[in-house]
């Protein structure tokens, strides 16, 4: 088992870095301009220098826009995370018959 700050299993951080790549693949950026989701600035300070923030892992689209030292203050339990700062992109995945998940394409 590989060292991390909170103790977190290696199955767990697999799991986590997962789901922040699947996320991640659905941001704007300048090397991804079709990204469906636009960075917002921080719910908090209003900083344009955004990371999104999982509250839940098993909610991949579910993310709050922080920026580092304010997403370092909830990481340390100095800062709450209410339900007004949570931005909902759930609307981007569709669910077939069994199950499976399938993001929506970009054309519609």
């Amino acid at each position: 088992m590989t060292w991390h700050w909170r103790h977190i299993s290696d199955t767990e951080v697999t799991i986590r870095e997962r789901i922040a790549r699947r996320f991640r693949h659905h941001v704007q950026t300048p090397k991804n301009p079709k990204g469906r989701i636009h960075r917002e600035p921080c719910v908090v300070c209003k900083n344009i220098l955004t990371d999104a923030h999982h509250v839940d892992y098993t909610q991949t689209f579910k993310v709050v826009w922080l920026c580092f030292k304010c997403h370092r203050k909830v990481e340390r339990g100095r800062l709450k995370i209410t339900k007004k700062m949570i931005w909902d992109y759930s609307s981007l995945v569709i669910t077939r018959p069994g199950g499976q998940r399938n993001e929506k394409s970009i054309m519609g």
